[in-house]
């Protein structure tokens, strides 16, 4: 009996401590109270809930900066054609909200595309062929749907800035590859 009465005692201790941890949260996200949460915990053990971004972005276009492989192909005769992005925004469901495993793909080849510009900037650019990153991207680029025809594909890195007017900037253009 004594046991049980000292479980109901430490399961309602428990539960009055995450109750007034959770009302104490609640409360120094408040602007009147957030100066106070410096004096009230030293030890910073609430925390500081921002959902949105410290400063306005709308005017910061570096924040709004996006990666793209493109590619464009070459036939037998010699023509090239338009630039075409090779990992455009497929149609998504919505469980892709919560499940999305091409995302990861997509992310860790934009990732490597960015690592070959910043390489490529540094002046390495006899090592880049040659390396793993660069297999990657261009075997991500040669997969790419294209037309009947088609002897040659080159692709490139750009990234574009800003939010309503976007600028368009090459970070790296590959060498052309047969199939």
């Amino acid at each position: 009996m004594a046991s049980r009465a000292a479980g109901a005692m430490i399961g309602c201790s428990a539960l009055v401590i995450v109750v007034a941890g959770l009302v104490m949260t609640a409360l120094v996200q408040v602007w009147p109270l957030r100066r106070l949460r410096f004096l009230l915990d030293s030890f910073a053990i609430l925390p500081e809930w921002r959902f949105f971004a410290q400063a306005s972005t709308l005017g910061a276009d570096d924040l709004a900066r996006d990666t793209h492989l493109i590619v464009r192909d070459r036939d037998a005769a010699g023509r090239i054609g338009g630039w075409q992005p090779v990992l455009s925004d497929a149609t998504r469901c919505w469980h892709h909200a919560i499940w999305n495993p091409q995302a990861r793909v997509t992310i860790v080849i934009l990732t490597l595309g960015e690592d070959l510009a910043r390489v490529c900037r540094q002046g390495m650019v006899a090592e880049i062929q040659q390396s793993l990153r660069y297999l990657m991207v261009l075997r991500c680029a040669l997969e790419a749907p294209h037309d009947r025809g088609v002897r040659n594909r080159q692709f490139a890195i750009v990234h574009t800035t800003g939010r309503q007017a976007r600028t368009i900037g090459v970070d790296f253009v590959s060498a052309w590859h047969r199939w």
